[in-house]
């Protein structure tokens, strides 16, 4: 019974192949499209439950974080921040949103963006700013957690999202991706 019950919350919430493969072909275009614009950016990465393997079916939904060197002053940091997410979406529609500091987010051709500025930080360097640690946590899960596990995530958050508890903003506050992501690693470890 479980092994079956397991497989029909898979086909629920696991994405197939097809939809990955247009998924992936989407976001290389954009991070190529933002590696190629003038900056102090190092790179752009693919983070979130996307970048982590963890995302559901039919998500749209991707976490795009460009990397600046700590060195960078906070303002300038800021403003080339806004000013690649802006590029990002020429021509789509974009709004600037706000965590601990202003980014941009929108939607290209009905996949929900959002570009975030983030320093690169090392493990056990001080942040900087709040998502800073985005990039380690996609790490941490990248080499921890098994794709076993991954799926395991997928059934975590079809239930949290059933109960509407998942989340991390503040509409919702509930349970963030990583959050769910550690519950599974920990569980098993």
């Amino acid at each position: 019974l479980y092994k079956s019950t397991r497989k029909r919350l898979l086909d629920i919430t696991k994405p197939i192949t097809k939809q990955l493969i247009i998924e992936k072909k989407f976001i290389s275009g954009i991070l190529k499209k933002i590696d190629k614009m003038k900056g102090n950016h190092l790179s752009a990465i693919i983070a979130g439950s996307f970048g982590k393997e963890t995302n559901l079916k039919d998500s749209k939904d991707f976490d795009i974080f460009v990397l600046y060197p700590p060195s960078l002053p906070r303002d300038q940091f800021i403003r080339e921040g806004l000013e690649i997410g802006q590029k990002t979406f020429k021509g789509y529609f974009w709004e600037k949103a706000y965590s601990q500091h202003p980014y941009i987010r929108g939607v290209i051709d009905g996949y929900k963006v959002e570009v975030v500025p983030a320093y690169k930080i090392e493990a056990g360097d001080s942040i900087i700013s709040a998502v800073d640690r985005s990039p380690l946590h996609l790490l941490f899960v990248k080499k921890n957690i098994t794709n076993s596990q991954k799926d395991d995530v997928r059934i975590l958050k079809l239930f949290l999202k059933k109960i509407g508890c998942y989340g991390a903003d503040s509409s919702i506050s509930g349970f963030s991706g990583y959050l769910t992501e550690l519950l599974i690693y920990y569980e098993q470890h």
